[in-house]
């Protein structure tokens, strides 16, 4: 505890020296630079470019952009001899020198009038004239050169400095309050599925331009009809001599208890041609895979999903943070390919294996119709992943009319674990109901592949068009899992009933889905368009479970109880007509879709097949509308139909867990899922502010629930069913905005949430609701020259109230502060980096709070032109030896202790691969 409390107190200090280094430099008396733009005419040149330099070096100082009067305003701190520059495009360069000095009043250009001539003073030399941003049309531009970072810096530290543009801490890149979905490379896809892959290992010293922009979906792309489906994209443009050639970066890194960190990162361009190869290696728990690459171990089968959420017990305990003792290894090639101007093929490969020992501490609180039980639970999981996919596109333009595109990715996965854990459950009085001792030793094999082949024709009769695809896409698995339990039930306290499985379980499963479909697209006067499509889709899915006891012998006897084969089909049909309106500022369309669902359940144990034919209208409506000069309001109205899984309809007992038995339910019915979105953006390019709001608003019929029976030993036999319908809300907000008169960035962003859903326990209705909130506020410096500080802080308040037992509801708080400060010498050879957070949770019912300080730091020197560095990195320096988590999931409560590494220290060597124009 002395210890604990020490590093606490040592957190909160650094914490405030951090903020006291961002509040000196807000201190510091800035000098304001006034003026007003205006063309020969006396018209004010708006979005004209203002460039404050240094005289010495010429570089950028601070910058800004002409507002709609064509008046402008700078802020500059330090005494210096500066050049003042402004450009607008067509017109000549004013450049004029000014000196700043201690006590300096502001200055005041008055009116600047550029002509086609413009202003230049011959003794004033500038050695590199540039603009920091552009605006063209739907892009914004950024000169990288204008926001210089530290040697050794990758893309991400690079989108950190650009205004508008915001890096979470986990790598999420937000463009101007919006998520962004794709980082190309010259236009082209570096590794399609993760933007992180390039923000996190493409050097930054070889980028020439960051360009923001929508990028349109392929039926905009090909027609010119905006159907209002864009991805928010950012592209790199590599500087000139540096997209041909061989360049990368070797980064190796080792310490005490035998911790090691490798990395590679190397990259082949050519005119045609972009090969890179990426390769890790870790033991300091840095994991290689995301929730997305877990989903393909499991080959995408729809058993990970119950009722359209995630069941998470099914993934390894540190799948979501960092937790357990882990080795991790990746290693990925993405090729690129021109064939000619028709002809081009975009591909990748990617390798993750990480193996992982996770010890846990749980106490989850379960709601019963009156009052609630509590099971405590200490666990241990060894679990190993290893995936491989490979992804790519092909794509041949026939003629100027006409194009093909085939796509195709397959998916091999393998997943070993062992787990071992003792729990008890008891009443809120501490009556103990039951416990359990467990363990279990199995693996999981499959693989994943599909394919999908476009067609697209363009006819000779403007705004006609014609497009075609089809689908086919499988996945097989097979998993093994040896299990040995010893359950005790405590009917009273004076006696108890021990009952024990040792049991083989099985499972093989596959699954076949095709779809295809035709849209055709008729013009009908000058901005109006009818589209009318036809789709159908089949998917087959099997499961065959085969449980077998261990008997005395040594052998297993299968249990025809627990066996059982099961066949799930599906078929949906679906015709749809949507009219289409183009203009110049907005777009809309308002369209439905009848749809034929048939769905047929065959279990192959004697049990009649169940079958359900529906039949359903789907409108669909959307609305963009382009608010200049930067503004963007969105609506969107869809509905879709959410057929159950196989797992939820295969009618037999699930007892991996004897405590919690699971079965399917054969007469579930497709929920119906109404969805409305209504979203502004704004990105005012004059005072870089961002705004993005959106409110979201979803409706479920049918809603698929777990119903829950519950013993007075508290055994759950828990079985999926068609409930009362549920609804939920939420509502969205993302701001940032420079503060005037100071060298500060401020922002927040946040989230409201509300759910109305359905509890049945022992065939008890309640309903409940829950109420999350999120809210983010960040405070950093807008300069970054030498330093590079952020303070922020983070809170999360969550509130479940119920109907009918008003004594189950449960309000909790969990907040977090943390700082990040990088220090980097005026030649760049030296940098230094410090980053702390303090997480704290409240108390929740009887169980008191929780608080962690952790602590990162570092320190780099570069050496022979920047080309090799030696660094010291420390992580954890604190020494918190534990992860603390909470989850609500309505009628439930969890919090988890779970093991993590301690204290690691490394030190390491970077050498960057330099060799251009070859």
């Amino acid at each position: 505890m002395i210890k604990t409390d020490l590093f606490r107190k040592a957190g909160l200090l650094a914490l405030l020296c951090f903020t006291g280094v961002l509040s000196m430099q807000a201190q510091q008396k800035s000098v304001a630079i006034e003026g007003v733009v205006l063309d020969s005419l006396k018209q004010p040149l708006v979005g004209a470019t203002v460039i404050l330099m240094h005289a010495r070096d010429s570089l950028l100082a601070g910058f800004g952009i002409a507002d709609s009067n064509g008046a402008f305003r700078l802020e500059v701190g330090d005494p210096d001899r500066y050049f003042l520059q402004i450009t607008y495009v067509g017109y000549g360069t004013f450049v004029r020198e000014l000196s700043i000095i201690d006590g300096q009043s502001d200055i005041d250009f008055g009116a600047i009038v550029l002509s086609l001539d413009g202003y230049d003073l011959s003794e004033v030399t500038v050695k590199d004239s540039f603009i920091p941003i552009i605006i063209k049309k739907d892009t914004i531009e950024y000169n990288a050169a204008a926001f210089p970072t530290p040697e050794g810096s990758v893309v991400e530290d690079l989108l950190k400095r650009l205004p508008g543009i915001e890096v979470e801490p986990d790598g999420t890149i937000k463009a101007h309050g919006e998520t962004v979905e794709n980082v190309l490379v010259d236009g082209k896809p570096f590794f399609d599925d993760d933007p992180k892959i390039a923000s996190q290992n493409i050097p930054a010293d070889l980028v020439d331009r960051v360009q923001v922009f929508d990028q349109k979906s392929d039926f905009t792309e090909f027609t010119g009809i905006d159907d209002g489906q864009e991805e928010r994209t950012i592209n790199l443009q590599i500087k000139d001599g540096q997209n041909k050639g061989l360049f990368g970066t070797l980064n190796a890194g080792y310490g005490p208890e035998e911790r090691y960190k490798g990395s590679a990162n190397v990259n082949r361009f050519t005119d045609q041609m972009q090969l890179s190869l990426l390769a890790n290696a870790n033991n300091i728990n840095e994991q290689p895979f995301s929730f997305e690459d877990y989903l393909q171990f499991m080959g995408g089968f729809e058993e990970l999903m119950n009722g359209g959420n995630v069941d998470f017990s099914q993934f390894p305990s540190n799948l979501l943070d960092n937790s357990g003792i882990s080795d991790a290894y990746s290693g990925g090639l993405n090729f690129n390919y021109d064939f000619n101007p028709r002809t081009a093929l975009r591909s990748n490969y990617f390798f993750n294996s990480s193996d992982n020992n996770t010890l846990s501490s749980s106490t989850l609180e379960n709601a019963l119709p009156e009052g609630f039980f509590v099971t405590d639970a200490e666990n241990e999981e060894w679990t190993k992943l290893a995936n491989h996919r490979f992804r790519a596109e092909l794509k041949h333009q026939v003629d100027d009319s006409q194009d093909l595109k085939f796509k195709g990715n397959i998916s091999l996965f393998n997943n070993e674990n062992a787990f071992s854990g003792f729990s008890s459950s008891q009443s809120e009085s501490g009556l103990l109901g039951n416990s359990s001792q467990r363990s279990s030793l199995g693996y999981l094999d499959g693989w994943s592949w599909k394919t999908d082949l476009t067609y697209r024709k363009k006819f000779s009769h403007k705004g006609r068009f014609l497009l075609l695809h089809g689908l086919v896409d499988g996945q097989q698995a097979d998993s093994q899992s040896d299990l040995a339990n010893i359950n005790t039930l405590f009917p009273d306290p004076e006696t108890n009933l021990i009952d024990s499985i040792t049991q083989r379980q099985l499972l093989y499963s596959d699954g076949l889905s095709m779809e295809g479909g035709i849209d055709y697209v008729e013009p009908i006067g000058e901005s109006n368009y009818l589209k009318v499509d036809a789709s159908t889709v089949w998917i087959h899915n099997m499961r065959d479970k085969t449980f077998s006891d261990l008997l005395g012998n040594g052998q297993y006897e299968i249990n025809e109880e627990l066996s059982n084969q099961f066949d799930r089909n599906l078929n949906q049909n679906t015709f749809g007509t949507a009219l289409k309106t183009v203009r110049k500022k907005w777009n809309a369309s308002l369209g439905v879709d009848f749809q034929q669902t048939r769905l047929e359940s065959l279990p192959l144990n004697g049990s009649p097949a169940v079958t359900g034919t529906f039949y359903s209208w789907l409108p669909n409506a959307r609305l963009e509308y382009n608010m200049k000069p930067s503004g963007n309001l969105g609506f969107r109205y869809d509905t879709r139909i959410q057929a159950p899984s196989a797992e939820q309809l295969q009618p037999v007992v699930d007892n991996i867990d004897p405590l919690n038995i699971f079965q399917g339910n054969p007469d579930l019915r497709p929920e119906r899922i109404s969805s409305i979105d209504l979203n502004y953006s704004n990105f005012n390019q004059f005072y870089l502010r961002s705004v993005f709001l959106g409110v979201r608003g979803q409706f479920y019929q049918d809603r698929i629930v777990q119903a829950s029976t519950i013993d007075d030993q508290f055994r759950r036999i828990i079985q999926p069913i068609n409930s009362r319908n549920e609804w939920l809300m939420e509502g969205f907000y993302d701001f940032t905005t420079p503060v005037k008169g100071v060298d500060l960035k401020f922002g927040f962003n946040g989230s409201l949430r509300y759910q109305h859903s359905n509890f049945l326990v022992n065939d008890a209705l309640d309903l409940f609701d829950i109420w999350e909130f999120d809210h983010t506020v960040r405070l950093q410096n807008k300069v970054k020259e030498m330093w590079d500080v952020g303070v922020g802080y983070k809170v999360h308040l969550t509130k479940t109230a119920f109907d009918v037992n008003e004594a189950l509801d449960l309000p909790f708080l969990d907040q977090t502060a943390f700082t990040d400060l990088y220090w980097y010498s005026k030649k760049g050879s030296w940098a230094l980096n410090a980053n702390l957070k303090y997480q704290v949770y409240s108390e929740a019912r009887a169980r008191p709070g929780q608080a962690f300080v952790y602590l990162d730091a570092g320190v780099r020197k570069s050496f022979f032109k920047k080309q090799f560095s030696l660094y010291i990195k420390g992580t954890n320096l604190l020494d918190e030896e534990v992860i603390f988590q909470r989850e609500s999931y309505g009628n439930q409560l969890q919090e988890t202790l779970k093991n993590r590494f301690g204290r690691v220290i490394l030190f390491g060597a970077i050498y960057k691969i330099r060799a251009f124009g070859k």
